[in-house]
């Protein structure tokens, strides 16, 4: 199963994304700040990686 890790400050994004990816398939892990993304990404490992653009935090 492929592994999303889904960054972004905008809950209602997050969990609409969320849902959908794991409607099709995914294994998903949200996050809802830029901190500690290094240590997420280490930790998690995913497969692709759908970021915020205009997160403050990264």
């Amino acid at each position: 199963m492929k592994k999303v890790l889904i960054i972004d400050d905008d809950l209602d994004v997050l969990e609409a994304m969320g849902s959908f990816l794991k409607s099709k398939g995914y294994h998903i892990h949200t996050h809802a700040s830029g901190y500690h993304v290094p240590d997420i990404v280490k930790g998690y490992n995913p497969d692709i990686i759908l970021l915020d653009v205009e997160l403050s935090e990264v």
